[in-house]
């Protein structure tokens, strides 16, 4: 410029980088492939415990004598949400461990793919899990009161789980990294970084975390809701 030359002089070439390194393409497609599953471990541990405590407690009438009792519907809801949800983080937590372990046994390393698949990553995918967790447990509870029995709920659920799939295949690059704060999409973007070692940006954990357990509180209320109806005991 200081010379009156424009910049498209200066700079005749565009460079663009890319990785080209085939084993690293491998690396990020089976580290893909393996956060889509982990994401779909709180939609599949805990669902047919959280089926059989709402519409298979309605199909088998047991829920009527549970209603009696001193006990405000939104207790009964959080006793029943802490008890799927224990379920469902246990269960992550074995998805993620055990999913983590059988790749360190793996011939990866052979191959030149470098996962990170010790103690550390396993321990940080899980905590990113528990805040997902929590609210698809509410999720779950919430479609299990509104089904008409046990099998329609399962049917609910079972479909319900395919959420992570779809997402994780049509929400990549920068379209998965604009999500921001969306739930779901968030876990699907910020897994790579223990995984891959990846500094792609994402929102604050905390942030995230937040906005999750606000909707698990918004959703136990209007369990409750559906809970102290009279339709909640008809069939």
């Amino acid at each position: 410029l200081a010379r009156g030359l424009a910049p498209s002089v200066i700079n005749p070439l565009l460079i663009d980088t890319q990785t080209t390194n085939s084993y690293s393409r491998q690396a990020d497609v089976i580290a893909r492939v393996l956060i889509i599953l982990f994401v779909m471990a709180p939609f599949l541990v805990q669902a047919a415990a959280a089926a059989d405590m709402t519409a298979g407690e309605r199909e088998r009438r047991s829920l009527e004598p549970l209603l009696v009792h001193p006990v405000g519907a939104f207790s009964i809801v959080v006793g029943k949400w802490l008890a799927a949800s224990a379920v469902g983080m246990v269960g992550t937590a074995a998805c993620v461990v055990g999913g983590l372990l059988l790749l360190n046994m793996s011939a990866l390393a052979e191959l030149g793919i470098r996962l990170e698949t010790g103690l550390e990553a396993g321990l940080l995918v899980t905590l990113y899990l528990i805040p997902l967790t929590l609210l698809v447990t509410a999720m779950q509870l919430a479609v299990g009161l509104w089904s008409k029995n046990f099998k329609d709920a399962q049917s609910y659920l079972m479909l319900m789980s395919f959420a992570p799939a779809i997402f994780g295949f049509v929400m990549t690059g920068e379209r998965l990294a604009k999500a921001g704060l969306w739930p779901l999409a968030w876990e699907l973007n910020a897994l790579a970084g223990p995984l891959l070692n990846s500094t792609t940006p994402s929102a604050p954990f905390a942030t995230v975390a937040a906005i999750e357990l606000a909707a698990t509180l918004l959703l136990l209320f209007v369990c409750a809701g559906r809970l102290r109806s009279e339709a909640i005991l008809s069939r």
